[in-house]
């Protein structure tokens, strides 16, 4: 029963990490994107980004069960959170980080901005933005362990299973459940690692 207990718990932390970094990605990568086109906009956001990286999550958890109640919903709202600024900051870095010889090149060829974009921005961003997505798939799986911890409603996931055993004094499952969650953060983080190897290679700096 502990197996079956364990093994679904990591589906369920498994699905909410990979939700939350879905969405952390998304959003991530859109807006880092458009704050290097306009300074204005970075000027405008950055200190808002700056303290919610800084916030400890649960001064949000009461505005979280505001917006969202304490179920599955609530629990993505922790790890999104956790996960947006090191892919904020990283795809800024990257496409802010292209050598401006490169762009003289290309406008001496008068290649329009979509040719720009696609030739030479995305390849010269594209190993910070992995770098940043690589950051965040660990911390997604804590998002969603510290998610379970408070909101209790819906199907329990590590976090949930690791209280449960705490509280039933069962020291052994418990300390099999904390290896769980470390090992789930590891293997997302690996995923990562050889994506970045595969498509980047390890020559690149932001890689080592």
């Amino acid at each position: 029963e502990t197996r079956s207990r364990m093994l679904t718990a990591v589906g369920i932390t498994t699905r909410t990490s990979v939700a939350g970094l879905s969405i952390s990605a998304v959003l991530g990568v859109v807006l880092g994107f458009a704050m290097s086109r306009r300074r204005w906009l970075e000027r405008s956001l950055w200190p808002w980004l700056v303290a919610l990286q800084v916030t400890p999550i649960v001064a949000l958890i009461p505005l979280i069960i505001r917006l969202a109640g304490a179920n599955d919903a609530a629990r993505l709202l922790v790890t999104v959170p956790i996960t947006f600024f090191p892919i904020v900051s990283s795809t800024l870095f990257g496409f802010r980080s292209v050598s401006p010889s490169l762009h003289d090149l290309f406008s001496v060829h008068r290649a329009g901005p979509f040719r720009r974009l696609l030739h030479l921005e995305l390849p010269a961003a594209r190993p910070s933005i992995l770098n940043g997505l690589r950051t965040s798939a660990g911390l997604a799986v804590i998002g969603a362990i510290v998610g379970d911890f408070f909101f209790s409603r819906g199907d329990p996931g590590l976090g949930k299973l690791i209280q449960f055993f705490f509280l039933n004094n069962l020291a052994g499952p418990m300390f099999v459940s904390a290896l769980v969650a470390s090992g789930l953060g590891f293997a997302f983080f690996a995923v990562f690692e050889l994506v970045t190897r595969r498509t980047v290679g390890r020559w690149h700096g932001d890689v080592r």
